[in-house]
């Protein structure tokens, strides 16, 4: 417990996603992939951060989550098709 710190050593893999968790917006999209998935034919999103399925038209049209705030990357923006569609909500 150097210079006051009064928490026990993080392991390396803790360490490693505090990072990640921190920097993730310097990272390029197309490294982090698809956060989305369109479902029930395109009629409903499901985000890939918070796992929240939304059938909001509007979310649809604007690949938005209203759960987490998160505007998705349209998949033409990473170099790639549409994400994989799924019938599954």
């Amino acid at each position: 417990m150097k210079n006051g710190h009064q928490h026990p050593r993080l392991s390396r893999r803790r360490r490693i996603e505090r990072w990640i968790a921190r920097n993730e917006w310097r990272l390029p999209a197309s490294v982090l992939g698809p956060s989305y998935v369109l479902v029930d034919g395109g009629k409903a999103i499901k985000c890939l951060v918070c796992g929240r399925t939304s059938y909001n038209p509007n979310d649809v049209v604007n690949l938005y989550c209203g759960h987490c705030h998160t505007f998705h990357v349209p998949a033409g923006l990473l170099g790639e098709n549409s994400p994989e569609q799924s019938t599954a909500a």
